[in-house]
């Protein structure tokens, strides 16, 4: 039992190592866009704000699991950048229910900003009109903690039909749902992900809703 835990963890230590440069990889890319188009006072302000949430990511990344206020404080500097990167083209909002408190819960390093880029690449960028993202934690009970990210999106029909990038499935979401599966198995508790294609009333697609499902971590 001992060693199926460590290589449980050894696996998990791997697909987390592995998801940080994708995400690095995308951010290093539009800074190159804007050096290329010249845009150097929107380069300066990416490449700030870049190198900000970089400054969070290497001081989080040497613990296996940071507090929720962290992940917040990290998805709203990723969304402030991606506002940057397309010109502001998608409003975003992010809602923590009342009674949770932020600086005492424990989740997973690295585990929502994926499906959020998923959203935002895959879901909103190739919508035209009006683009929205939401992100909600809540607590269904006081063990369980659910991250929601909503989007009304072109949803995955639609993306998997155009002829763009956005049909191939994230990188960074496939690392997240097989970390979810080790952790499940490692804690012997749930950890999963619920994929859901909202339609409107006469069935056409309405984009995509992700619920996280995770069990509530505290520590002293």
């Amino acid at each position: 039992i001992q060693l199926e835990k460590n290589w449980y963890e050894q696996e998990n230590r791997v697909l987390k190592a592995q998801m940080d440069p994708h995400f690095i990889f995308n951010a290093l890319n539009s800074i190159q866009q804007f050096i290329i188009v010249n845009d150097n006072e929107k380069a300066q302000l990416y490449l700030s704000t870049f190198a900000q949430l970089i400054r969070m990511q290497l001081e989080s990344n040497t613990n296996e699991t940071i507090t929720l206020k962290q992940e917040i404080v990290i998805l709203e500097k990723y969304l402030e950048i991606e506002s940057l990167r397309f010109n502001n083209v998608f409003d975003h909002e992010i809602i923590v229910d009342k009674s949770i408190d932020t600086g005492i819960i424990f989740i997973p390093y690295f585990l929502v900003q994926p499906f959020v880029e998923n959203a935002i690449h895959h879901g909103l960028l190739p919508k035209i009109g009006y683009k929205e993202l939401t992100i909600t934690f809540e607590m269904p009970d006081p063990e369980t903690l659910v991250c929601t990210v909503d989007d009304n999106g072109i949803g995955r029909a639609n993306s998997g039909l155009k002829e763009t990038p956005f049909k191939t499935k994230s990188l960074g979401v496939n690392f997240v749902e097989q970390r979810l599966l080790i952790m499940s198995k490692m804690d012997k508790k749930k950890y999963g992900v619920q994929i859901t294609d909202k339609v409107d009333a006469d069935g056409s697609s309405a984009g995509m809703r992700v619920c996280i499902t995770m069990p509530i971590q505290k520590k002293p």
